[in-house]
């Protein structure tokens, strides 16, 4: 029940932004998208679903790392890497999936937010 509740905010933020902003759709976007998914795939207990995002999220910063040399992609490469390597342990090991999930999407929440805050002005 929560993912379709998330899943219904994000294609309804995502489509209404899409028209306005030129980042949405972006590798950052679509990374910080999965791991929203993950995180409510965790909280549903579905953590065979919550691997399928964590891959999607790692091939996005993937895209990330090629798109936006600098600090941010070896943050970006590190995450990515801890994502990779979680991912096929998780349907096994979930105590600390949230607690993960959590530390991964702040970096990347704030990159999204500084982008679409500089975007504005």
């Amino acid at each position: 029940m929560i993912g379709r509740v998330v899943l219904c905010a994000a294609l309804a933020m995502g489509g209404a932004v899409a028209q306005t902003q030129k980042v949405d759709g972006t590798p950052l976007w679509r990374a910080k998208l999965a791991l929203e998914m993950a995180r409510a795939r965790v909280l549903e207990d579905r953590f065979a679903d919550a691997s399928a995002s964590l891959r999607d999220a790692s091939k996005a910063l993937a895209d990330y790392e090629k798109d936006s040399p600098g600090p941010h992609a070896e943050t970006a490469r590190f995450i990515r890497q801890e994502i990779e390597a979680y991912a096929p342990r998780i349907v096994r090991n979930h105590e600390d999936a949230l607690d993960r999930i959590d530390l991964w999407r702040q970096p990347i929440d704030q990159w999204y937010g500084d982008v679409h805050k500089s975007a504005r002005q």
